[in-house]
C-alpha cells in the first residue's frame, strides 16, 4: 500500500458508494495498524467490548466532523447511515459526548 492511499480523501458522499477496491485496500490495511494497538490492549485487561465501545465512539465523532455542513447540525438519520451504527446507537454516544464535554 501506498502513502497517497493511507491519506486519500473520500468525498463525503462517496462514502456508502466507495469502490470495492479501495475499502478493500483500506480494510486490508488496517490488519498491520491496529495489530499492535490490540496486543497492548489485551495485554492490559481490555475486553475486545470495551475497546467497540470507545471505537463506536471515535467512528461517531469522525462522521460528524467529515460529514459536517456549515451552519447545521448533522442528524442521527444521517450519522447513523454513515456509521452503520443504530439510531439509538448514535443518539446515545452523542449524548455521553455532550455529557463528557460539560
Amino acid at each position: 500500500m501506498t502513502a497517497a492511499v493511507a491519506i486519500w480523501s473520500v468525498p463525503p458522499a462517496a462514502g456508502p458508494r466507495m469502490s470495492d477496491n479501495l475499502k478493500t485496500t483500506l480494510l486490508a490495511a488496517l490488519k498491520p495498524l491496529m495489530r499492535p494497538l490490540v496486543r497492548i490492549l489485551v495485554r492490559n485487561g481490555v475486553s475486545f467490548g470495551e475497546f467497540g465501545e470507545v471505537l463506536k465512539k471515535i467512528y461517531v465523532d469522525a462522521a460528524q466532523d467529515v460529514l459536517q455542513m456549515p451552519d447545521s447540525r448533522q442528524s442521527v438519520a444521517k450519522l447513523a447511515i454513515a456509521t452503520g451504527l443504530t439510531r439509538l446507537e448514535v443518539s446515545r454516544l452523542l449524548t455521553e459526548s455532550e455529557e463528557d464535554a460539560e
